[in-house]
């Protein structure tokens, strides 16, 4: 296919056979400019390989396999690391790009001091319309595989996909999709297997992830896009929620069910179960990302029945089991950076039968220690990390315990969004808007380390 697959309401595309191979180019002028994202920032920029907008009742089925083509020398060199093919000193733009200046401009343009409507944040390749008009200019953020714009009674299943330039199922404003028994291949940069931005009423069943990021990523927007995801940035918050993740095999990938980053809008109602996680590299089970420059809230998380065999790595002395992150490493914002606190909550999370093996820690809690105590934007609140319940579990060995046994390990972090050098600290922190976690029947490394009863 030279160019995207645009599904129009009532369409279903049906790969027939297991033989069937799409094969996408990988030439960015085959891509139109169209109203997407980039990392849950809305913009118009590349077109998504399969791409709706406004469509109802959309579907693609069957048993083939849609392969995007990207490899170190299409896409993924736009990331601008060595080891996906990046050569700044090449003459050729498909390798020397870099997505950095963009990816910032694009972020900063989500700010409320500086907010920038959509339709003036246009990139890709030659656009119509835009100051960047019909003037040659190619821009490098990649388009994520599938696209689907506030689309409602949106099926995929049974099909594979690899080789993806970005993300790889990342509906936007959709409702009652259902994800069934599709399987990820795709070990690129910034591969997330399936990523809901700003989605409700999602079901994702019996799939399989071996992918080179995220498995699952739920997401509602970055920054003031995340505050008012509409095109003038006076719409209200558009959360996900009403998520159900059930019957899941992960292969290679940072998390296996993630909540962030680019979680402004919020999140809630999220179900997951009966999900085995195998990947010998996976940072964290259960992931939850934010920081006080992105904000937001993470509430009612169900977990149940997670076996995590091999454990989680013991690589990054950041990373744990269940990994609760109010101090993720990710975009600082100018707010923040001029001495604003967004709030954050993470709260009212229930893990219940997770198994799993050695770790750097069970349950790790990264925070920066001002961002829960200090003065908030919203008199009377701030930072907050409370109700958190993990019943019937057990944990091998832990990297950062040196006895090996406890199963709550704390990081009060050195910088605001940025994770710096870990500090770890126990017992729990005295800090306002942090609770520690309620253990009922919890094993580590077969020592009991519950803190209450049934």
């Amino acid at each position: 296919m030279n160019g995207p697959i645009t599904l129009l309401s009532n369409v279903n595309l049906y790969l027939e056979s297991a033989d069937t191979v799409v094969l996408f180019g990988t030439d960015p002028a085959f891509y139109p400019t169209v109203l997407t994202h980039f990392e849950a920032n809305p913009c118009y920029n590349y077109s998504p390989f399969l791409y709706a907008y406004q469509a109802n009742n959309i579907a693609v089925t069957g048993l083939g396999t849609l392969d995007g083509q990207a490899s170190k020398t299409a896409w993924w060199p736009w990331k601008g690391s060595t080891t996906y093919g990046n050569d700044p000193g090449s003459a050729n733009p498909i390798i020397s790009g870099n997505q950095a200046a963009e990816s910032d401009a694009l972020k900063n343009s989500a700010d409320e001091q500086s907010y920038l409507p959509w339709s003036e944040r246009v990139l890709g390749y030659t656009p119509a319309f835009g100051p960047n008009a019909n003037t040659g200019k190619m821009s490098f953020l990649r388009p994520n595989f599938v696209g689907f714009w506030g689309c409602e009674a949106v099926l995929i299943e049974g099909v594979t996909f690899t080789r993806s330039p970005m993300w790889i199922v990342a509906p936007v404003l959709c409702t009652d999709v259902t994800v069934r028994g599709v399987t990820v291949e795709s070990l690129g940069t910034n591969n997330d297997g399936c990523d809901p931005v700003c989605c409700s009423g999602v079901l994702i069943d019996g799939c399989t992830f071996n992918t080179g990021d995220d498995c699952i990523a739920i997401k509602s927007g970055r920054g003031g896009d995340g505050f008012n995801f509409s095109p003038d940035g006076t719409g209200g918050p558009r959360p996900s929620y009403n998520i159900v993740i059930q019957n899941c095999k992960m292969a290679e990938g940072h998390g296996g069910v993630t909540l962030g980053s680019e979680i402004s809008g919020g999140v809630y109602n999220v179900y997951a179960q009966n999900i085995t996680m195998s990947s010998t590299n996976l940072y964290a089970a259960l992931r939850l990302k934010s920081n006080s420059g992105i904000g937001g809230y993470i509430r009612n998380i169900y977990m149940r029945n997670i076996n995590v065999p091999a454990g989680t790595s013991t690589a990054n002395n950041l990373y744990g089991a269940l990994l609760l992150d109010g101090n993720y490493n990710g975009y600082a914002s100018p707010q923040q950076n001029n001495g604003g606190t967004r709030n954050y909550e993470m709260r009212d999370i229930f893990v219940s039968g997770f198994q799993c093996g050695p770790s750097n820690a069970p349950i790790f809690i990264n925070i920066y220690a001002p961002d829960l105590a200090a003065a908030s934007s919203a008199p009377g609140e701030n930072c907050i990390i409370k109700d958190i319940n993990v019943r019937h579990s057990s944990f091998g060995t832990t990297a950062r315990d040196p006895a090996g046994v406890a199963a709550v390990v704390y990081n009060l972090g050195v910088q605001s969004g940025k994770a710096g050098t870990p500090q770890l600290s126990a017992p729990e922190p005295e800090l306002a808007g942090l609770q520690a976690p309620t253990l009922i029947d919890v094993t580590v490394n077969g020592s009991d380390q519950s803190t209450a009863t049934a």
